[in-house]
């Protein structure tokens, strides 16, 4: 597995126990700090490290029964977490890879079958471009995945094949980023309750992520829904060029 995928991964699992951070998660915390810690020493990025190092000192003391501040704990994740995914270095090809280990693991932990048909063109995004497509695509591809596609019995039952499709489009001109999501899934009921297990509890703050910056960068969404056939979501951005962004 390279470098990229591991920096996927331990982006993917940071931002799970992120947004359902409780003690409990301690544990599991620890490993994955412990297991990134040892690929930033091996791709000599010392100064995160170091500061994974610290970071595991203080959850050594919450296992141990001490009394810390959780709510620095919790800062502090954030503040990785970020760090961690501005380490990925996406252009268009890792974006692909980024979206492919990003598919595969929450169709994994929904226990959803997938196949995930992606069409991205060459593209030369700026940093800020290739940060705010994460957090607009993260949170609507777990919606797809979690929310929209059935479970594989239920999709027989529908008449439907076992595996779902989830069809991801991106493309850009001089001037926007256009941005398709669609699938095979149930619909978006409205008004209905996401089940207590499901990965999209505690989401709420993703989606309205995905609002701000819509509103933030002023885009534009139109959103397709036929119940019992799937979703379609289509996304435009203006370019953000990079002789615009602030160092």
């Amino acid at each position: 597995m390279d470098t990229l995928k591991e920096y996927c991964k331990y982006s993917f699992k940071l931002e799970e126990i992120y947004n359902n951070f409780h003690i409990d998660k301690t544990d599991e915390l620890f490993l994955i700090i412990h297991s990134l810690k040892g690929l930033c020493l091996g791709t000599k990025n010392d100064a995160l490290a170091k500061r994974l190092h610290i970071f595991e000192s203080q959850l050594i003391k919450i296992q141990e029964g001490k009394k810390v501040d959780f709510e620095n704990i919790r800062k502090e994740l954030l503040n990785i977490k970020s760090i961690t995914r501005n380490t990925l270095d996406v252009h268009s090809d890792n974006l692909s890879m980024y979206l492919r280990y990003f598919v595969s693991n929450i169709s994994e932990l929904s226990r959803k079958e997938v196949k995930f048909i992606l069409d991205i063109e060459k593209l030369d995004l700026s940093r800020m471009e290739t940060g705010i497509l994460r957090d607009i695509v993260n949170p609507l591809l777990i919606n797809a995945l979690d929310h929209g596609i059935e479970y594989p019995d239920q999709r027989i039952n529908l008449g439907k094949s076992a595996k779902g499709k989830v069809y991801f489009r991106l493309h850009t001109t001089d001037q926007d980023i256009h941005l398709t999501i669609k699938d095979d899934g149930c619909g978006i009921k409205l008004r209905s309750r996401l089940p207590d297990n499901s990965l999209l509890s505690g989401r709420k703050v993703g989606l309205r992520l995905v609002q701000w910056h819509l509103t933030e960068y002023n885009g534009s969404i139109e959103l397709k829904n036929n119940i019992g056939r799937g979703t379609e979501i289509n996304i435009t951005l203006p370019r953000i060029h990079k002789h615009q962004e602030v160092a």
